[in-house]
Order: structure tokens, then sequence, then C-alpha cells
């Protein structure tokens, strides 16, 4: 058994040095799953304990039936393709393929004898996100004429945004069973968050008589930020029917620092060789961060019948914001006069995600799975908004399909899920338009695609 352990520690290890590219889910709640068996049911499991993923999604589960001392969760890799329509103007697209590991999931149970056989002692390290999210276009075109600059112009344009976040939640989870049907549960985590963001206009126009036009346009900013929450879980079990209700807590704020940079430059000529309209507005600041995570209450049910369960859970989140996760003050621009708060904001939409899901016995020790989950974007629908730190607001709906069997002492999850959705960014820039529109437009959305594929594998012991 200590062989068994330690070479289960080592993969688990290795598995999460590994490192990762997910599509960006940095505002939907459901994507990342835990639990070999959660996983392959989409995470319909408030309701019922199938795995140590319990700790997460119903402390209180904790307390009912999970007899692993040790569990090694799953691994899913996934391709995602991402297609931005229209990304910096009209015809121009972004498509992005994107192959990575979606977020990790280890935890465990202290043995039963130290609190007595009504009470348990759960520990858990996830990955609750991991995104990257990166845009490049460029267009290099020739124009008669570009008016208030010239005849003969040869443009250039670029549009970047690039986006990187890793959320990890370490906790420690303590459950009583209370007359062997109902169990209460409370995990407690601390997380450390860490997200980077940028923004990068660049459009650049030189005629034939050597005047010409540049606009620069790039913001930046980066933080880390820890916090402590926690979730609270009861679920009940009757023969056939088993039903629970758990909530997570808003974030208690503890510390954190970041930084943002503004840059902008601009000589737009009125007339041919004229260049009396000038701006530039460059700072870096640094300061501490904040960070304010939602209130969710979620709850379930598994009801079996024959062979076959069926589950099906639900979570509501609240709205945040908007919010300063960086206010870093005030800075006075350097050829405008102009004062500038320096501030990135947050705003987070309330939104439910739901899951329903089939379990079907094959044998005495494998079983199949069927499930299907919906996870709305909790990013603001406003294209005007000022949330600087969300990249889209598309929706996810995913089917997944997979099968348990035995190994030895241990048991294999497969599984195979198809994701799509769609929703809207921000669009950069206008390429399209240069010579008779707005290069910067303010307040318009362009349509996102999103597909993926996904294999799971992992093992239990």
């Amino acid at each position: 058994m200590k062989t068994r352990l330690a070479t289960a520690a080592l993969l688990v290890l290795l598995g999460w040095l590994t490192p990762t590219t997910a599509g960006a889910q940095d505002t939907n709640y459901w994507t990342a799953k835990y639990g070999s068996r959660a996983i392959l049911l989409g995470g319909s499991v408030i309701g019922a304990p199938v795995d140590l993923s319990a700790t997460f999604y119903n402390p209180g589960g904790v307390a009912l039936g999970l007899e692993q001392e040790f569990f090694l969760t799953s691994k899913t890799f996934q391709f995602a393709n991402l297609r931005i329509r229209n990304a910096a103007g009209e015809g121009l697209d972004f498509t992005s393929q994107q192959v990575g590991i979606l977020p990790s999931f280890l935890g465990g149970f202290l043995p039963r004898k130290w609190l007595g056989e009504s009470n348990l002692l759960g520990y858990s390290l996830l990955q609750r996100f991991d995104s990257r999210f990166e845009v490049t276009t460029r267009t290099i075109t020739s124009l008669d004429s570009l008016p208030g600059v010239g005849l003969g112009a040869d443009f250039f344009g670029e549009a970047a945004a690039d986006s990187r976040l890793t959320e990890t939640w370490g906790g420690v989870s303590l459950a009583h069973n209370y007359g062997g049907n109902l169990g209460i549960g409370v995990t407690m985590y601390g997380a450390y968050r860490y997200q980077r963001g940028r923004n990068q206009v660049i459009a650049e126009a030189l005629t034939s008589a050597d005047t010409g036009a540049v606009i620069i346009d790039i913001t930046a900013f980066k933080y880390w930020n820890f916090r402590f929450l926690w979730k609270v879980g009861a679920m009940y079990r009757l023969d056939n029917l088993s039903f629970g209700l758990a909530v997570t807590t808003p974030g208690l704020d503890l510390f954190g620092s970041g930084s943002a940079g503004l840059n902008e430059f601009a000589i737009v000529p009125d007339v041919v060789a004229d260049t009396s309209e000038n701006r530039f507005v460059a700072v870096e600041a640094e300061g501490g961060s904040t960070y304010q995570s939602p209130l969710s209450i979620g709850g379930g049910l598994a009801y079996s019948f024959g062979e076959t369960r069926v589950f099906g859970s639900a979570e509501w989140y609240n709205s945040v914001g908007p919010y300063n996760v960086l206010d870093l003050g005030t800075f006075v621009g350097q050829s405008t006069g102009d004062t500038i708060n320096i501030q990135i904001q947050q705003a987070l939409k309330s939104v439910v995600a739901w899951a329903v899901g089939v379990q079907h016995k094959l044998s005495d020790k494998s079983g199949g799975y069927l499930s299907f989950a919906s996870d709305p974007s909790a990013a603001p629908d406003d294209a005007t908004s000022r949330d600087a730190t969300s990249v889209g607001n598309w929706d996810i709906r995913t089917i997944t399909a997979g099968a348990t069997f035995p190994l030895g002492s241990s048991e294999i999850t497969l599984g195979l899920g198809y994701g799509w959705g769609s929703g809207t960014t921000q669009q950069l820039a206008d390429f399209t338009s240069i010579g008779g529109g707005e290069i910067l437009p303010e307040g318009i959305t362009t349509p996102i695609d999103y597909n993926s594929i996904r294999f799971t594998i992992g093992f239990s012991i």
C-alpha cells in the first residue's frame, strides 16, 4: 500500500508541474470539474458524493460513504478552437487552436480513528482557474489617399490582446455523520490568484510625401492576491434518493499587490504636413490589489432506479462589483495636462450554472456515464463596461460520456467530451475603416465562437 501511495503521489506532482495551456474560462465557473466520476457526470454531484471531489462540491457528502484513503484524480486533455469574427475590422477574423490540460485536483482522507467514526477530515488541492487568451491580428495595405494625411499612403495595423489567469485553492474539510444518513461539513480554502492582461493597438501610415499618422494605445496590468473562503454543505441520503445544499462564502480578501501601465501616443495631422495635434501619455504605477469572489448557493439531488442513477445540480452565483482590483492613484498626462485615474476594474453578473448526468451500472465494479452541463459566462454583457479583467462573455455547454472499470486495486476512468458556445468580446480596433472611420471604436462588440474536445483519463486508489 505504501508503494502505491508513493507512486501515486509522484504522478500527482509530475502532473501538477506539467505546463498547461487551457482555453479561456476566466468568467466561467463550471468549466473546470474535479474528480473522475464527477467529471463524467458534468459536475452534477452537489446532491450525492461520488468521489473525493465532494470536498469541493458539497463537504457534507464527505461523511457519507467515501472510503478511499488516498485519491488520484484524472487529467483532462483539451483541444479548443476559438474564432473571433471581425476581430480587427470587417472580414479580419482571428482563429486560435489551443491544446492543453484542464485544471487538476488532488485530495485525500486522514485516518478515521483520529476523530472518531462519525467524523472525517479531508484535504484537497485544486486549480480553480487556469486560462490563457491570446489574439494577434495584422494588416498591411496601400491606399491611394488617406484623408488628413496625404496621397499614396502605406498602412500597417496590428491589434493584440493577451490574458493569463491562474488560481489555486488549497483546503481542509471537516465533516460529521449524523445518524448514518445526514452529513454536514465545511471546507476552508486559501486561494492564490494571479492575473495579467494587455491590450495593444498600433496603426501607422506613411505617404509618398513623407507625411504620416501614428496611433499607439497600450494598456497592461498584472496582480496577485490571496484570500480565504469557505464552502459549507449538508447532504441527506435515503434508500433511493439523496439531496444536498452547498454554500460558498464571498472571499475574505487578505493581501496582494500589482501594477498597471498606460501608454498613449498619437500624431494625427489635420492636413498634410501639419502635426498640430500631438498627444503623449505614459505612466506605470504599483500598489495593493483587491479581489472579490461571489457568494454562491448550489443544490442537487440523485435518484436511483434499478441499475441506473440520475443526477441533477444547479448553482447560483451572485453578482460582484464593479470595483477596483487595482487603484493606483492619479497621474497628470505629460502633454495633455489631463488627470488620469489609474484603475483596473472588474465586474461580474449573476449567473446560474447547471448540469444533469446519468450513471448506469455495467457490472459490480464498472459503470457507464453520460452528462450535459451549461456554464454561462459571468462577464458583463454591456459592451461599454469598464471591466478590464474579462476577455469575453461566451457561454459554454458540454456533453460528456465515459466509463469506469477496475484494474487491480485501482479504478480507471476514461471519458470523452465535446464543448461549444458563443458570445462576444470588445473589438480592439477597426483597421478596415482607415481613411474614412474610427480606428479605435468604443463600445463595439464582435462575435466569438468556441468549440472544444476533451479526453479524460485517471484512476483512484
